[in-house]
């Protein structure tokens, strides 16, 4: 024992095992959630408000019997409503919105301008 050394505990690693995380995919499922946050996080303005005031409006004008008084006020109004339904339906919500807001206006114009033309005619007593 003259030429070697004594080997102290100390002095002794244990052989090194290759390490296996338990949370391989880790790394993986951060990646995916960054990515998922990133385009997924956009949020889409559906424009509900906008449809049901048209949509209010559609009927008052239907119930005021524009058809009947104001036939071409009426068309469009109509029209400019199922365009805007369509529209949503499609999931184009800012053209949606934009006809839902101009159908409103016509859809009340034609209800204005039928009940003026009913109590014109006599046929409402104010």
């Amino acid at each position: 024992m003259s030429g070697q050394r004594p080997i102290s505990l100390a002095a002794r690693r244990p052989a090194r095992l290759p390490v296996r995380l338990p949370y391989r995919w880790f790394g993986s499922l951060l990646a995916v959630l960054v990515i998922g946050m990133v385009t997924g996080g956009c949020v889409t303005y559906m424009p509900v408000d906008e449809w049901t005031m048209a949509r209010a409006a559609y009927e008052a004008a239907k119930d005021a019997d524009s058809a009947r008084y104001v036939p071409s006020i009426w068309f469009n109004a109509e029209q400019t409503y199922r365009e805007a339904q369509k529209a949503f339906r499609d999931r184009r919500y800012a053209s949606a919105k934009t006809l839902f807001i101009q159908s409103k206006q016509l859809c009340e114009q034609a209800e204005n301008a039928a009940r003026l033309a009913r109590q014109q005619s006599g046929e409402v007593v104010p």
